[in-house]
């Protein structure tokens, strides 16, 4: 892992003042409280975070496996665009399609309940913690406590998470 992953680890744990993380706590973060990465690349950061031994797991917590309090992380940081994040052509056209399904999701909400998008980035975020669910499915039930139909989203988000596996 380049040194620049390891200050994104631990941004996160640092910010979380805690320990152990869930895999969801880390990338929830980094997708949806810091926007630093979709839902989709803030997976594979975790799970390679996970195969590269910077994250070891423990009774499904993770753990960073280096000290966090040595890393130095820079004023006003926020990780380059190329970070390395391993995909192959097939993964990276899904990255596309998963982001834009989520803020197509939430460009509905916002168009038919005029909240603001901060606002309703929040309630996703509430939502999948609450429920411990993706950001994908949490938009569809917020989308359905307002009565907004959303059944055109049901299949780019299902084919969104078999093309997952």
């Amino acid at each position: 892992m380049d040194p620049e992953e390891k200050i994104i680890l631990a941004f996160v744990f640092k910010r979380s003042g805690k320990t152990e993380l869930k895999a969801s706590e880390i990338y929830l973060t980094l997708s949806l409280e810091l926007g630093w990465f979709s839902s989709q690349q803030a997976h594979q950061f975790v799970e390679q975070a996970v195969k590269r031994d910077f994250l070891s797991e423990k009774k499904s917590m993770l753990l960073p496996t280096f000290d966090v309090n040595t890393v130095i992380i820079p004023i006003g940081f926020k990780p380059a665009k190329q970070t390395n994040i391993e995909t192959t052509n097939s993964e990276k056209a899904t990255l596309v399609d998963s982001s834009s399904v989520l803020e197509h999701i939430i460009d509905v909400i916002y168009r038919k309940t005029g909240q603001e998008k901060n606002s309703i980035h929040k309630k996703i975020l509430d939502k999948q913690n609450e429920k411990n669910i993706f950001s994908e499915v949490a938009a569809l039930l917020i989308a359905k406590e307002h009565c907004i139909d959303v059944k055109e989203f049901y299949d780019a988000v299902e084919k969104h998470f078999f093309n997952k596996k």
